[in-house]
């Protein structure tokens, strides 16, 4: 019972998080193409390697933390971040 419980605040968290990276990448390519033509695809590579970059420095530090605060807490501020 407590299991199925958790799912439900879980689930709609991760679908609002799906589409904050889905729904713009639909879009992004065609946005960055009419702005700067021929190195669109090149900033695109260098803001998903920052991107990467940022997330591999900071998962430490968050893992940290949420072990202190909890991790569904702490899930729910970095989706609504």
């Amino acid at each position: 019972q407590r299991m199925a419980r958790g799912w439900v605040s879980v689930v709609p968290v991760l679908f609002l998080d799906f589409l904050v990276i889905a729904l713009p990448a639909g879009v992004l390519p065609i946005v960055l193409n009419s702005h700067y033509g021929q190195r669109a695809y090149l900033l695109g590579g260098w803001a998903a390697t920052c991107k990467g970059l940022l997330a591999f420095l900071t998962s430490p530090a968050l893992g940290a933390l949420s072990d202190v605060i909890g991790r569904k807490w702490l899930f729910f501020a970095c989706v609504l971040g």
